[in-house]
């Protein structure tokens, strides 16, 4: 990237209210994400019904898409799993949140999102000329994610740089509904 070139900006889609809002209003404000990545994990069926609707509407809009999907590598039981569902069959277990645990969302959503873009050639060359890939977070400014932002204000990358766009707006889960609707 030559000097003063913004760096490539990818946005994290959950498929939640927060996150199709999110990308729903950076359309809107005609800022339009480099790529928006959706982790493939079982979802409610309300929110997999979703899925493919709202990928036609950014295909519609422009917004580029691609669905990522955990790879294990190493496996203590058999038959080998790439979704959550999977590995709680195969494991005999429950999902970590269960027990109060959050390593679900770190490995079967953040992970291969992090692989993904490690990938992406635009990363590639914003990391060899000294930028950070920007990373957008559908976070809102209720209680329930102003306790998640707590947790992850102030991290630190040196191949990222976080914002949380819901939060500059100053947009509530209600306000994500509106937007929505």
């Amino acid at each position: 990237m030559s000097a003063g070139k913004r760096a490539p900006v990818v946005a994290a889609w959950g498929a939640g209210t927060n996150s199709t809002a999110m990308i729903i209003e950076l359309v809107r404000r005609g800022e339009i994400p480099d790529m928006t990545l959706l982790a493939a994990m079982p979802e409610q069926p309300h929110t997999r019904r979703l899925i493919p609707d709202f990928r036609q509407w950014m295909d519609d809009h422009g917004v580029p898409n691609e669905i990522v999907e955990y790879q294990a590598r190493f496996f203590k039981h058999w038959p080998p799993y790439t979704s959550l569902l999977d590995a709680c069959l195969t494991n005999g277990t429950l999902p970590s949140i269960a027990f109060g645990q959050h390593s679900c969302s770190a490995r079967h959503k953040i992970s291969p999102q992090d692989k993904w873009v490690k990938a992406w050639p635009p990363a590639q060359h914003a990391w060899a000329n000294g930028q950070k890939v920007v990373r957008l977070i559908g976070y809102d400014c209720s209680a329930r994610d102003n306790q998640r932002y707590a947790h992850r204000v102030g991290h630190s990358s040196d191949l990222y740089e976080y914002r949380y766009p819901l939060r500059d707006w100053g947009f509530t889960r209600e306000d994500c509904e509106r937007v929505i609707a």
